[in-house]
């Protein structure tokens, strides 16, 4: 069955205890697969965090248009300047967070499996 989401559809909420602004919609959750949208204010940080889903629980961040960030990973840090897609995946208990260095919003999807719930996430900083 065939699901069309539209950008100004997306039900939007702002999660304060990681500091993203995420956007979803019913239609983009499967049986154990949903999609997020997600905006990080310039020059602000989706806080380091890691999440409990079970033993093989995992996300996909989608940069479909780069970005200039940094990826905050365990006690690592790299950094991003690209317009090319980027993609990176982390295992369940992986502390991981995104600092936007642009000035302008970083807007990426999240494909989280199993179903993304709020419950589950745990904020390091």
């Amino acid at each position: 069955m065939v699901k069309i989401i539209k950008y100004d559809e997306l039900k939007w909420n702002f999660l304060e205890k990681e500091n993203v602004l995420v956007g979803f919609d019913q239609k983009m959750i499967f049986e154990n697969f949903d999609v997020i949208h997600a905006i990080i204010k310039p020059k602000e940080k989706l806080k380091k965090h890691w999440h409990e889903r079970g033993n093989k629980g995992q996300e996909v961040f989608c940069f479909y248009n780069g970005g200039h960030f940094k990826l905050l990973l365990e006690n690592q840090e790299k950094e991003f300047n690209t317009t090319k897609p980027i993609y990176i995946n982390f295992q369940n208990h992986e502390v991981h967070g995104i600092e936007n260095l642009a000035d302008n919003v970083l807007e990426f999807q999240v494909w989280c499996s199993p179903i993304f719930n709020n419950g589950e996430v745990t904020v390091i900083e």
